[in-house]
């Protein structure tokens, strides 16, 4: 099983894709905003195309409504429209350019394209919104990695824990990043800490055996390989439950 890094964690935005407005409001604002309403409803229920045509509609009558911009790039997103999402989070951003969503997912969007110059100002942005997001230094962290820039990587999965002290994930990350530039024993520290803080927490467990393996600790990766192997079936009894 391959070693993994934390794919983009944007739990930050969620608190606006499924908000209804119900705000009050007049004119064009008020008939696009009930538009954006059906939209947040038909996207909950799982009926992404018609949630699209809805907020299409929102925008249509009030082009400026930001949130609107961003959630219909947010479903983009999820459907895999990559360019259909990037031009709805710069139009999010030209409404609202301190829309700290919009520059994070537009970031993210941009890194779907390996397009990473542009994914790091775009989260560069983000931070300069607010530096006291956790997410947001992972996210810089990550695509840092990517570019080969791994001392940057590591002080921004680091800024990250200063942050969010208990963030299991930030941890698995710097431990990759440690792995990857020959910080072996590093590496493993920081996944036993993801470890501590998320006991099921499948990648860490796989990086943790992988990094075992590495310097020789047989027995200690066969165990953490065997976590996996448990944690994995454990997931898709759960899932099969629903």
């Amino acid at each position: 099983m391959k070693r993994d890094l934390l794919t983009h964690n944007i739990i930050l935005v969620l608190s606006l894709v499924f908000i209804t407005l119900n705000i009050g409001c007049s004119g064009k604002l008020k008939d696009a905003a009930e538009h954006y309403d059906i939209a947040v409803i038909h996207w909950g229920q799982g009926r992404v195309d018609d949630a699209i045509e809805e907020y299409k509609k929102a925008i249509s009558i009030y082009p400026g409504f930001e949130i609107a911009h961003f959630n219909l790039g947010y479903v983009y997103y999820q459907k895999g429209d990559i360019g259909l999402a990037i031009e709805s989070f710069k139009r999010a951003i030209e409404s609202k350019p301190d829309l700290i969503e919009a520059h994070s997912m537009l970031g993210v969007a941009y890194e779907k394209y390996n397009m990473f110059n542009d994914a790091m100002e775009e989260y560069q942005k983000a931070l300069e919104l607010n530096p006291n997001i956790a997410i947001s230094h992972t996210n810089l962290g990550n695509v840092y990695f990517k570019m080969e820039m791994h001392e940057e990587a590591i002080d921004e999965h680091k800024k990250a824990i200063e942050i969010k002290p208990d963030f299991a994930e930030a941890y698995n990350n710097l431990g990759f990043v440690y792995y990857e530039t020959g910080k072996y024993s590093f590496a493993i520290n920081e996944y036993k800490k993801a470890i501590e803080l998320k006991q099921d927490y499948i990648s860490a467990h796989n990086n943790l055996g992988t990094a075992y393996r590495k310097v020789g600790l047989l027995e200690k990766a066969k165990k953490e390989s065997e976590i996996v192997k448990s944690l994995v079936k454990k997931n898709k009894r759960v899932q099969r439950t629903f």
